[in-house]
């Protein structure tokens, strides 16, 4: 019905109070008949108006944690035996079980998002880097190559052979640290090549 919207946007800026209140402070399950006494809620009022003659709240708990409370309405007195909270109880274990499932997913839901974006960052640094660490790195081994075709002296001569050799070095140690990444679960790249086991 119509006035149910209004009293559930006014309750939800309130404390908590009527039926739900007794269900949250006292834990147990707890009901109320007739609806119209001086603390009923917004919506046990509105119910009230509508024909609803008992209420009935109980807590949905996770732990020691309050999740939710339902809140129920009927026309006619509410009977709370033995069997009643029985089953009410089994409902509210029934529905803990789901919010603690809801959580879980919603929790690897958000580890799986946080490692998504810790390995897109990781490959935008790495492919940053392998520009800004290969790019000169080529360019001094080119220039080293250049100078070893000019006269050189014998010192001279070896000494730029030394350059061009550790530069060749650092390149490969470069390449292979910036390509290690790369190896993803499921994806691998090998290379393919002959070895001696034993040696």
């Amino acid at each position: 019905p119509a006035p149910f919207p209004a009293a559930f946007a006014a309750k939800t800026s309130d404390d908590a109070s009527g039926v739900v209140a007794d269900a949250i402070s006292r834990k147990p399950p707890a009901g109320a008949t007739p609806l119209n006494h001086g603390s009923a809620s917004a919506v046990e009022s509105v119910a009230a108006t509508l024909g609803a003659v008992g209420s009935f709240a109980f807590p949905v708990c996770v732990g020691n944690e309050l999740a939710c409370v339902l809140e129920f309405f009927s026309t006619g007195p509410i009977a709370t035996d033995e069997g009643f909270l029985e089953t009410i109880d089994h409902a509210a274990t029934q529905l803990s079980g789901v919010v603690e499932r809801q959580r879980a997913r919603n929790e690897l839901a958000t580890a799986r998002d946080a490692a998504m974006e810790s390995s897109r960052m990781k490959s935008e640094f790495l492919a940053t880097m392998s520009h800004e660490i290969r790019t000169p790195m080529n360019g001094v081994i080119g220039l080293t190559g250049l100078l070893l075709g000019t006269g050189l002296d014998e010192r001279q001569q070896q000494y730029a052979e030394g350059v061009e050799s550790e530069g060749d070095s650092l390149r490969a140690i470069s390449n292979d640290i910036l390509a290690f990444p790369n190896v993803q679960p499921r994806n691998p790249a090998c290379d393919g090549g002959h070895f001696a086991p034993r040696h």
